[in-house]
């Protein structure tokens, strides 16, 4: 299960609650975590979040973003199309990846057991340094392409300026200038939103 958002229920004077989801159902449905409680209620935990012992008892699944990367670099003074180009950490990613290690190591609760990452090299990276952090045995899985960033075909590695340049339509027609930020279009050879998602 996942602790959900906070949120106030009910009267306007009623103390915050999290909501708790579980997720071994195929839908994620409410569950009562505490005995009193009707099935299909929240339990009502008023201005914290949940204990320790509510969290000792869910699953949980840890996303991690990779370390800044020597393309996130580049794209703070233009924009290059990075999707799937492989990049190596910088130093300031390296050490946001070890960060990340030993906050995961401060969550005495959170026990980890298993870690997968895309074979991006700095996706790659960034484990490695968590692990290193983290000490334990934990099962590092096979990379799983299905992890990757989406692909931005012909424009990758390319500044605006010079996949426009090659690509005017992509710029100047309506029917292609969204091709960022719509379901169904994309950049020549790349992925759409929709292909990503499935």
């Amino acid at each position: 299960a996942m602790a959900g958002r906070r949120m106030g229920k009910g009267r306007a004077d009623a103390p915050p609650c999290w909501s708790v989801y579980s997720l071994d159902h195929p839908k994620p449905k409410r569950i009562a975590l505490a005995s009193g409680n009707r099935p299909g209620t929240s339990t009502r935990i008023v201005g914290v979040p949940p204990s320790v012992d509510i969290i000792k008892a869910m699953k949980h699944l840890v996303l991690v973003r990779h370390g800044e990367s020597q393309l996130n670099v580049v794209n703070k003074e233009k924009r290059v199309y990075c999707g799937q180009i492989d990049t190596h950490l910088t130093d300031f990613g390296r050490g946001q990846a070890k960060d990340a290690g030993e906050r995961l190591k401060n969550l005495r609760y959170l026990r980890l057991e298993r870690a997968v990452t895309s074979p991006l090299q700095r996706a790659h990276e960034t484990l490695s340094l968590i692990l290193a952090e983290l000490g334990d045995s934990i099962l590092e899985l096979p990379y799983s392409p299905e992890l990757m960033e989406r692909s931005h075909g012909d424009f990758e590695g390319l500044t605006d300026d010079e996949a426009f340049g090659k690509f005017p339509h992509y710029r100047d027609d309506p029917k292609y200038a969204d091709f960022m930020t719509t379901f169904d279009r994309c950049a020549p050879g790349g992925e759409t939103l929709a292909v990503v998602s499935a």
